[in-house]
Order: C-alpha cells, then structure tokens, then sequence
C-alpha cells in the first residue's frame, strides 16, 4: 500500500467484517490486516459458503475478535445482535448477490443477514460476482435499494474472472475499500468545502531528453488530500508527475511544469475553500537548448551553460 494511504490514529473504533462465498474470500484476509494496520479493532461474521473459502481459524490468527461462524452459539445466545452493540461500521466484503438481495428485502436466514437487518449504524458493501450474476435486473435493482437507504456502495471492477470470462464484478480494490470504511469512520466536519491540494515535482524542459527537477514523491500532499476527503471535502488534486492511488471521487489534474501547475491552480482557486500547497515545485525554469538533443560533442572547453529564469509564484498569485 502507498504511504498516502498509511492512515493510523482509528484506536477506538470498531469494525465488523462480513465475509460471502466468494472466490474473493481470501482477499477479506488481507483486507483484515489492513483494518487493525489502523488502530481499529475488528470483528468477523463468516457465512457457511464463506467458511468453503476461507476458515475462521485463519481470522483468529489475524487478529480479528469475535469471529463468527454459526446463528446457533451457546456462549453468545443473542450474536444476531453484537455488531450493533459494538461495531462502528459493518462491512461485507466480498458481497455476493445472494448477500445483497437478503439485505435489500430484509430476509434473515442465516447469521450475517440477521446481523445486518439488526444493525443501525454505516452498512458498506463491496461487491464481486461474475458479470452476468452483477448485471441481471434483479441484482441491480437490489443495489438501488441498498444506496437508496443510505448504504455505501462501492462500485465493482472490470477485468477477467475466475470463470475466464471478462466483465464487470471483480471485488473493488483493497485501498477503495480501506478509505470508504475510514471515511464512514471519521468526523464529516469538512462536508461541504472544496479543498485543492498541490502535490509532486514539477518538471523543466531544456531539451527533448532532459529536465530541471527534484525528488518530490507527493506522499504529503497525497497524505493530505486523502485526509480531507476522509473528513467529507469535494478534493481536487493538481499533481504534478508522480503515480499515487486516489478515490475514484478525488479529482486529479496531472500537469508537468511550474507553469502549468501555475495556471491549473490559478484557475481552480476562486471556487475553492482550502488550498494545501504542498507541491514541491520548481524555482527556477531552463532556459530551453532547443528541438534538438544537446550532444557531448557541442560541448566547448568552458563546459555547458544553462541560463535559468525565475518561474512564477503561485502562492504569492493566490494570495
């Protein structure tokens, strides 16, 4: 996982994790590792065609507690009930249609429907089944009706399933699933406001094979960016040219040079409530060799000379 992402300071909250016969099952385990990576602690209910995939041994071994496997336990005789006692959000991941259609009609026939038809708190579901299982017009109207009562809903994958065939249904990525249930975690004070964040190095051509930079990874400007949106804020990112995994709902505009971060941010600013200039961008601008490659060749006995101007200040235009 990207350092962004590395978001700790969730001690005292509680997550329950339910898990669905999936072939995806075994992606939960990694998923629970992620979770308590946070500070939060982490319950899990199994279903029967989970516990195919995937045991409850393995969960225990991970560090979930309780685990839950069966409707019927003697030592906890209202288990139906425990999550909504405890539990601060309740994810199902992955969610299989069967899972889905239960807890849009409130059908309780097994342990984790019960659970969830018995919770009021944050639902999340995080889908995967084959493609032809997720567009049928049963399971989509399910869906609408899970989002509808204000279940978090993410949106599955596209790529090539276990059956070999290629569509939309894989289980949603683990990061996707890590920061919504952070989200539904945290405090919602920054609904509502727009916060731009600039991030990365911005890079100067003096030739077509070279430029002026600097060694910026944008790990604080992406660590900002995702606190924000974590918080409730409509983010948009300016980045200048680094890879780093954002939510599909972060708004991301990949610029290159000082220039162009100028003008992106620039235009961005009057309809903003927060800007977090964190990108480490370039003082100065090479003045360009030209179209052509500099060759060792060209280089006379008093070496290169590279003459530089000063590149516009973004913060001092903003201010």
């Amino acid at each position: 996982m990207q350092p962004h992402l590395d978001f700790t300071g969730f001690g005292g909250k509680r997550i329950h994790l339910g898990v669905t016969g999936s072939i995806a099952a075994y992606k939960a385990l990694d998923l629970l590792r992620l979770l308590t990576a946070t500070g939060a602690s982490v319950g899990v209910t199994l279903t029967a065609s989970g516990q195919q995939f995937v045991t409850p041994l393995a969960f225990r071994a991970l560090g979930a507690d309780p685990v839950f496997d069966t409707l019927f336990d003697v030592r906890t005789p209202f288990v139906h009930l425990e999550p909504g006692f405890s539990a601060d959000a309740f994810l199902v991941a992955p969610a299989t249609a069967n899972i889905i259609a239960k807890a849009a009609h409130g059908l309780c026939d097994d342990l984790l429907s019960t659970q969830l038809l018995a919770f009021q708190g944050t639902l999340l579901f995080a889908p995967s089944m084959n493609q032809r299982m997720w567009n049928a017009g049963a399971t989509q109207e399910n869906w609408t009706t899970l989002k509808r009562r204000g279940a978090v809903c993410l949106q599955p994958e596209q790529g090539k399933m276990a059956c070999g065939e290629e569509g939309t249904g894989r289980l949603p990525c683990l990061e996707a699933i890590l920061l919504h249930v952070l989200r539904a975690l945290s405090t919602q004070d920054l609904s509502g406001r727009r916060v731009l964040v600039s991030l990365g190095p911005t890079r100067e051509p003096w030739d077509p094979a070279r430029w002026w930079t600097n060694p910026s990874t944008g790990t604080m400007g992406g660590a900002l960016a995702v606190a924000a949106w974590l918080r409730g804020a409509q983010v948009t990112v300016v980045q200048g040219p680094v890879d780093l995994w954002f939510p599909d709902s972060i708004q991301r505009i990949p610029v290159t040079t000082a220039s162009e971060m100028f003008e992106a941010c620039l235009s961005l600013w009057p309809d903003q409530d927060i800007a977090c200039m964190a990108a480490a961008v370039s003082d100065f601008t090479p003045v360009p060799h030209g179209t052509a490659k500099y060759k060792k060749s060209s280089l006379g006995e008093g070496g290169i000379h590279i003459e530089f101007t000063a590149s516009r200040d973004i913060l001092a235009a903003m201010g």
